[in-house]
């Protein structure tokens, strides 16, 4: 079985990297708008670090998609 060379990352280094806290790390788990921690122990989880990292690339894409339709309406009402 072939399997990619994943990091996986500790919930520190989750919170460092998003910017958010535990609690709505795990609201947003919740809700599936975060991507799930992998149980390694009883007491052990950790996030595959390439679903983070597009987890991220995905918030960015999203506020450019929102700046830029804001962009299109301000035009929009500029010709009116």
């Amino acid at each position: 079985m072939d399997t990619p060379n994943e990091n996986l990352l500790r919930l520190r280094d989750v919170i460092a990297r998003v910017g958010i806290q535990k609690s709505q790390i795990y609201k947003l788990m919740e809700l599936d708008e975060f991507p799930k921690s992998v149980k390694l122990s009883y007491k052990v989880s950790c996030w595959v670090a390439s679903e983070i990292d597009e987890w991220i690339e995905n918030k960015i894409k999203q506020r450019d998609e929102e700046l830029e339709k804001e962009n299109n309406d301000d035009e929009e009402e500029d010709d009116q």
